[in-house]
């Protein structure tokens, strides 16, 4: 017997869709530091373990183990490959946005990497 797949977002899905939002509604844009660790905003994002969501941030919802929108941007960076290089950045009304990439674009950007992040963000 074939499994049904359920036709709506989980609600932890659901959390990082709408942190995504927010992260591309305020413009959020994450620079790398080291290998482990971003900045977004004044926020520190620590990568914790291997997956594409163990990701720990200093604001106060990543420090109550909430999905934040400074984790979700980290996230989206580390999947599509962007690495932000901090004095680019537009400033002003017209700060540079995440990058937006389709749905077949992100698919195959994150294939191998974090396969379970293409249907995420799409």
């Amino acid at each position: 017997m074939v499994p049904v797949q359920p036709t709506t977002c989980s609600p932890v899905r659901a959390c990082w869709l709408r942190a995504w939002d927010r992260a591309k509604a305020e413009k959020l844009i994450p620079f790398r530091q080291t290998p482990t660790t971003w900045t977004v905003k004044s926020y520190t994002v620590a990568i914790t373990g291997p997956g594409w969501s163990d990701l720990s941030c200093s604001c106060a919802a990543g420090r109550n183990n909430r999905i934040c929108k400074h984790a979700s941007v980290v996230a989206k960076a580390i999947a599509v490959g962007v690495l932000p290089i901090r004095g680019t950045e537009k400033t002003g009304k017209e700060a540079a946005a995440p990058a937006a990439f389709s749905p077949a674009q992100l698919a195959v950007i994150a294939a191998g990497v974090a396969p379970s992040l293409a249907d995420l963000y799409a």
